[in-house]
């Protein structure tokens, strides 16, 4: 079962109770318990959105650590799908992200 740092939930905005439950975020090739938030330091955003606003909401985390040994990969997810899967995407090196910008 994951930790904490690998729970992802979509959560009621005016009383904060869960309105679904994501598939557990997967850590790395070697251990799905890698984590992704803090203590474990990776960085998260949603990527930009265009008029007419019609495309899915995505999802991107990047970095975090697999108990002291940074990962290599950032993952996707459309929590809004019908089936919403992680992808993950392989980085050229292994990095923690304190910070994340998306510039169009």
């Amino acid at each position: 079962m994951a930790g904490y740092y690998n729970q992802a939930r979509i959560l009621d905005p005016v009383t904060f109770a869960t309105v679904q439950v994501l598939p557990s975020i997967p850590g790395s090739v070697t251990s799905g318990q890698a984590g992704r938030t803090y203590p474990m330091e990776g960085a998260s955003l949603l990527l930009p959105q265009h008029a007419p606003y019609t495309d899915p909401i995505t999802v991107l985390i990047c970095g975090g650590s697999n108990f002291g040994i940074a990962l290599d990969n950032c993952v996707t997810i459309q929590p809004e799908s019908a089936n919403p899967t992680w992808v993950i995407e392989r980085m050229v090196r292994p990095l923690l992200l304190h910070l994340m910008k998306v510039t169009d």
